[in-house]
């Protein structure tokens, strides 16, 4: 499974550094998932995290979440970029809290809303999704990058 966390983040929480704990957790994931198999019907995963300070709020909604069966390409960068039986959603941060929060704090927080996250699987029917074992694999994963 392709699993990988995406950002849009202000720039304080880049010039802190808080930015990069995102992006070693998004790199951890990605390893640690990358030869999981959760079923045939979702392949790819993709966690949008939203963290901007309140006056960009207006630009930055969280999107619904888009489950697309089959392959998509799309085009970032200049380079494409395929996906397969993909879902990709959005979780908004606390901005106030994350941009002062020390490392164990940012890895708490980022741990507990993504596990909250997981009520999308209520919403978004996938057919052939062992949801049951793919969040035990997460949980598992975050208990162990939080210590």
């Amino acid at each position: 499974m392709e699993f990988a966390l995406t950002m849009e983040v202000s720039e304080p929480i880049i010039k802190n550094g808080v930015s990069d704990y995102i992006k070693q957790l998004s790199d951890q994931v990605a390893e640690f998932f990358k030869k999981k198999d959760y079923g045939d019907d979702l392949q790819t995963l993709y966690i949008g995290i939203i963290c901007v300070t309140s006056e960009f709020d207006f630009f930055f909604k969280v999107r619904k979440p888009k489950y697309k069966k089959g392959k998509k390409v799309t085009i970032e960068d200049g380079r494409p970029y395929e996906r397969t039986d993909s879902l990709v959603y959005d979780i908004k941060l606390d901005y106030d809290s994350f941009v002062n929060a020390n490392e164990n704090e940012v890895k708490m927080m980022l741990s507990t809303e993504l596990l909250k996250s997981f009520i999308v699987f209520d919403s978004v029917k996938i057919k052939r999704f062992d949801r049951e074992s793919f969040e035990k694999d997460v949980t598992f994963f975050l208990e162990s990058y939080i210590k």
